[in-house]
Formats: C-alpha cells, sequence, structure tokens
C-alpha cells in the first residue's frame, strides 16, 4: 500500500465522518429548537 491510497483512505473516512458529526449536530440542534 503506498503513501497515496493511505493519504486517500484518511481523507476519504475523515469526510465520511464529518458529515456524520455535522448530520448529527443539527438534528440534535433541530430537536432542542422544537422543545423549546
Amino acid at each position: 500500500m503506498d503513501t497515496g491510497a493511505l493519504a486517500f483512505l484518511i481523507f476519504a473516512w475523515g469526510s465520511i465522518f464529518i458529515m456524520m458529526y455535522w448530520s448529527i449536530t443539527k438534528l440534535l440542534h433541530h430537536e432542542k429548537q422544537q422543545k423549546a
């Protein structure tokens, strides 16, 4: 496995993790607004 492939894997998983984290925080924020 070369460095380019490893860097691509890290970038791909990192972007997926960021998108998941962003959507979860957005959902939690939306639920808090509805309760108020």
